[in-house]
């Protein structure tokens, strides 16, 4: 099962707090961890390997001093088989952004999640490559308020999109 747990740092120093499991069974060897900080949540997306299929789930998490606690694993962005996902929070549009190989499918993938209260919805997911890809990370640049992509494509060159975030898609 998946866990999460809390570090404090201080100086140099970083103490931890109880490990929480994440919800439903949540499991995987693919997963993202982002903060939204619009909200104040923590957001961890993952292919969920325990038992429903391999599809790229988000759950959204709750910190208090050094507790987390997590709401419903509900928050499904892909059905398919999820594989190298990165997560990112677009503070401009105060959105979490995913990129994904959709390996069902094909092709790598980007979707866009709102969270409110517990829980996260996603919008339209939009391919961004057909290429075979993996080791796909992601961040935000705030100078120029997009969304930068990074992974190995074709004949294993590193590859790199930039991306807009507008509404939900």
């Amino acid at each position: 099962k998946g866990k999460a747990v809390v570090g404090t740092v201080s100086g140099t120093s970083i103490t931890f707090g109880t490990a929480a499991t994440l919800p439903n069974n949540s499991m995987s060897s693919y997963f993202a961890v982002t903060f939204d900080s619009n909200v104040n949540k923590v957001v961890v997306v993952f292919r969920n390997e325990g038992g429903v299929g391999d599809k790229g789930m988000a759950v959204v998490g709750t910190v208090s001093g050094t507790n987390i606690s997590f709401g419903n694993a509900n928050g499904i962005f892909n059905n398919g088989d999820s594989l190298w996902i990165c997560a990112t929070f677009d503070s401009n549009s105060n959105k979490v952004v995913i990129g994904f190989f959709d390996n069902q499918n094909g092709g790598s993938k980007g979707v866009v999640g709102t969270v409110s209260g517990t829980s996260i919805s996603f919008g339209t997911v939009v391919a961004w490559t057909g290429d075979a890809t993996s080791h796909i990370a992601c961040t935000f640049d705030s100078n120029s308020n997009k969304v930068v992509f990074v992974y190995r494509g074709g004949s294993n060159y590193g590859r790199s999109r930039v991306a807009t975030v507008s509404n939900t898609a």
